[in-house]
């Protein structure tokens, strides 16, 4: 139960953090595109926003999950 919670906090604090630096934790939001139709597909394949947005999103939420993990061992 301990663990369940202490993960839980973490999580917590990811989406915290995340959200922080890029002020919402939705695709949608980040992209300015609704990636689940077709046009928002396209849209988002003109504005390279894979490249653009995507990547150093996920690349945000790897640099925080290696801090999490640091500071939680």
């Amino acid at each position: 139960m301990e663990e369940a919670f202490r993960t839980s906090e973490v999580v917590k604090e990811f989406r915290c953090r995340f959200e922080a630096e890029l002020n919402t934790i939705y695709c949608r939001e980040l992209t300015g595109v609704d990636l689940s139709t077709p046009e928002g597909i396209r849209q988002s394949m003109e504005a390279n926003t894979a490249q653009k947005v995507c990547f150093p999103a996920v690349g945000l939420a790897y640099r925080l999950v290696v801090e999490l993990l640091k500071e939680n061992s």
